[in-house]
């Protein structure tokens, strides 16, 4: 009887825990599981304390499962709440970060285009989208720019590309935008597809670069 016991509330937890589907967050399958396990324990209490076990014996076991039950309870809502909790404030981490070393990359790539504008080898004078496409022929097609080395050329699969938002003879602007990282307006379209995510934009013009956090 133990054996069967054992098997159903392994049976139960586990279908419980993968039913609910795929994502980061293991809580949305975990939260299942403990109520399936609780309710399993429940019964299996009433299984065990009862008769022929005296009325004293079964009040005591109770009064331990259900202060054992309350105390994990209260511990499980608090790992949930702090979980959730390290997760937002790692992400904002993360979007702090990521504001800063991506305004760098883009800042850089713009320099090295205003530089160029006004070298006195920039013979005939081409303007600032002429020499921007001349380092950087895929933006002709709409194409990302790589920020940095990367073992996946997909634009998809990484958060540090540059996109040309516009490409003119007197204007340049690249936005980046994060995959994982939230933004300011959970509703923001991203520029690579995603919504909420924090994004920046840096425009150059013959008088310099401007920067703006867009989300």
């Amino acid at each position: 009887m133990v054996f069967i016991w054992l098997v159903v509330g392994i049976i139960l937890a586990s279908l419980a825990y993968f039913i609910p589907g795929k994502g980061t967050d293991l809580w949305p399958s975990i939260n299942p599981a403990g109520i399936v396990i609780a309710v399993y324990l429940v019964a299996l209490t009433a299984y065990m304390a009862r008769k022929p076990f005296q009325l004293k014996i079964r009040i005591i076991t109770w009064a331990i499962f259900l202060t054992c039950g309350v105390s994990l309870f209260i511990g499980w809502r608090t790992w949930d709440e702090e979980s959730h909790w390290q997760r937002s404030t790692l992400l904002n981490i993360l979007g702090v970060i990521f504001r800063g070393v991506n305004e760098v990359y883009t800042h850089d790539t713009l320099t090295v285009v205003l530089k160029t504008y006004y070298s006195p080898s920039n013979k005939p004078h081409q303007s600032l989208g002429q020499i921007f496409l001349s380092r950087h022929p895929e933006c002709r097609d709409g194409r990302p720019i790589p920020a940095s080395q990367h073992t996946d050329s997909r634009p998809e699969y990484d958060s540090l590309y540059m996109y040309p938002v516009t490409v003119s003879d007197s204007e340049i602007v690249l936005a980046v935008s994060h995959k994982y990282a939230k933004g300011r307006d959970p509703a923001f379209k991203n520029i690579n597809g995603k919504t909420g995510m924090v994004q920046i934009r840096q425009t150059l013009t013959p008088k310099g670069i401007r920067y703006e956090s867009e989300n």
